[in-house]
C-alpha cells in the first residue's frame, strides 16, 4: 500500500479470490485496512478463480471502477488482467498499475514484469508441519487456532508507476 500510495495513487481496486477462500479474505481485509490508514479508497470486486483465464473478467470489472491500481488475488490472475489490459490498448503502468500476489516464476517472465507480493513459500508449508507436530505430540487436536505471522517482500518489477 505504501509503495502505491507514494505513486499517488488514491483508489485501488482489489480483485477478490474465490469467495470460500481464507486467503482472500485475509487479503482484503488488510488490504482494506491498509488503504484507509494511508488515506486511500479501497474496491473489491469478484470474486474470480484465481487462474489467468479469468483476468480478462476481472480487468473489465476493474475498469469499472475507476481504481489506477488493480491488486489481484494472485499473480495468475494479474497475469491474466495485464494481457486483457493491453489487449485494449491501456498501458500498464502508465495508465494503470497492476499488482499480484505469491511472487511466481511467471511473475519475472510477462511483459511488464510483474510487481508482487512474495514470501517463503517453503516457510509456510514448514510452519504448518510443525504446528502439526507439535498438536500430535501433545495428543491435542482442538484448542485455540495457532496463528504464525511470516515475512514478504514486495518485489518491485515494472507493472506499477505513478498516476498519470
Amino acid at each position: 500500500m505504501q509503495h502505491l500510495h507514494s505513486l499517488g495513487h488514491q483508489h485501488l481496486v482489489y480483485l477478490a479470490g474465490p469467495r470460500s477462500s481464507w486467503m482472500a479474505t485475509t487479503r482484503w481485509s488488510a488490504l482494506r485496512t491498509a488503504a484507509e490508514d494511508a488515506g486511500m479508497r479501497a474496491d473489491r470486486v469478484g470474486p474470480f478463480t484465481p487462474k489467468v483465464a479469468q483476468g480478462g473478467l476481472a480487468a473489465d470489472a476493474a475498469l469499472g471502477t475507476g481504481a489506477t491500481a488493480f491488486v489481484a488475488h494472485n499473480d495468475l490472475l494479474a497475469i491474466g488482467v495485464v494481457q486483457r489490459l493491453q489487449q485494449r490498448s491501456i498501458g500498464v503502468p502508465a495508465d494503470v498499475s497492476v499488482v499480484g500476489f505469491d511472487d511466481i516464476f511467471a511473475a519475472d517472465l510477462c511483459t511488464p514484469r510483474l510487481t508482487t507480493l512474495g514470501g517463503a513459500h517453503a516457510d509456510v508449508g514448514r510452519a504448518a508441519v510443525e504446528i502439526l507436530l507439535k498438536a500430535a505430540v501433545r495428543g491435542t487436536t482442538g484448542g485455540p487456532p495457532v496463528r504464525v505471522v511470516l515475512p514478504t517482500e514486495l518485489r518491485l518489477r515494472e507493472s506499477t508507476g505513478p498516476v498519470a
